[in-house]
């Protein structure tokens, strides 16, 4: 009887083994996926940062070539002025 409870015991203590296995196995999978996401999260932020700062670029010469129509305008208007045109 002894000897029958023995053998039904051995089996669960390996399966408590391989269940404490793949616990571990899996943490540690689950470790390196979240390792692997924040890497690929922290490449797409510097790529979203470099495109901020490429459109921040194309706004400021935006901003010059308006600034430079202005007052190419505004020369025009005053040439009008000066020949007394009205716009």
């Amino acid at each position: 009887m002894r000897e029958t409870k023995l053998k039904a015991y051995f089996p669960m203590l390996n399966v408590e083994n391989v269940m404490g296995l793949f616990s571990e196995e899996l943490a540690r999978i689950d470790k390196n996926t979240t390792r692997y996401m924040m890497h690929e999260m922290q490449e797409e932020i510097d790529q979203q940062k470099a495109e901020i700062e490429q459109q921040k670029a194309e706004i400021e010469q935006q901003k010059a070539e308006n600034e430079q129509q202005r007052v190419e305008i505004q020369k025009l208007r005053d040439a009008l002025a000066l020949a007394n045109i009205k716009i």
